[in-house]
C-alpha cells in the first residue's frame, strides 16, 4: 500500500480528475485489484504483488485546516484518514448512512488493531475531512 500525502493543490487535480468534483478532500484511495471492491476484505495473496491493497492520497493541508478550525488534533485525524481510506481500498463506501455506519466500524477496527482510538465523532458532518454535498 502507498500512502501519498499532498497539498490542496494535487489533491483538487486529482479529485477533479476521477471525481468530478472541485474541492479538496481528506483522502483519496485507487485500489489496486477491482477484486477487492467486491469482497471488502483484505485479498488472500498467492503471489506477492497481490499483497498491494493500493494507493491512498491524503490530502495533507487539508486536513490540516479542518484541524485548526475543529481543535482536533492532527497526528490523530491523519490516523483515522488514513484507516478510512485503507476501507476505501477494500471497497468501502459511504453513500448512505448505513454504509456510513459500517465503514465507520471497520475504521474503528482498524485503529483498535493497531492500538489507536477510534474516531470520537459520528456524524458525517463532523468528521474532518468530509464535507456534505449539496
Amino acid at each position: 500500500m502507498g500512502i501519498l500525502c499532498v497539498d490542496n493543490r494535487r489533491i483538487q487535480r486529482f479529485i477533479h480528475i476521477y471525481r468530478k468534483k472541485r474541492q479538496p478532500t481528506a483522502v483519496l484511495a485507487f485500489p489496486y485489484c477491482e477484486a477487492q471492491l467486491l469482497s471488502r476484505q483484505i485479498p488472500c495473496a498467492l503471489q506477492r504483488e497481490e499483497y498491494n491493497l493500493g494507493d491512498i492520497f491524503l490530502g495533507v493541508e487539508y486536513v490540516m485546516q479542518q484541524c485548526k478550525e475543529t481543535s482536533q488534533d492532527l497526528h490523530e485525524a491523519l490516523t483515522v484518514v488514513t484507516a478510512h481510506g485503507i476501507c476505501h481500498l477494500l471497497g468501502h463506501r459511504h453513500e448512505t448512512e448505513e454504509e456510513w455506519n459500517e465503514m465507520q466500524q471497520k475504521v474503528s477496527y482498524i485503529l483498535s488493531e493497531f492500538n489507536r482510538q477510534p474516531p470520537r465523532a459520528t456524524h458525517k458532518e463532523k468528521r474532518v475531512g468530509h464535507q456534505t454535498d449539496s
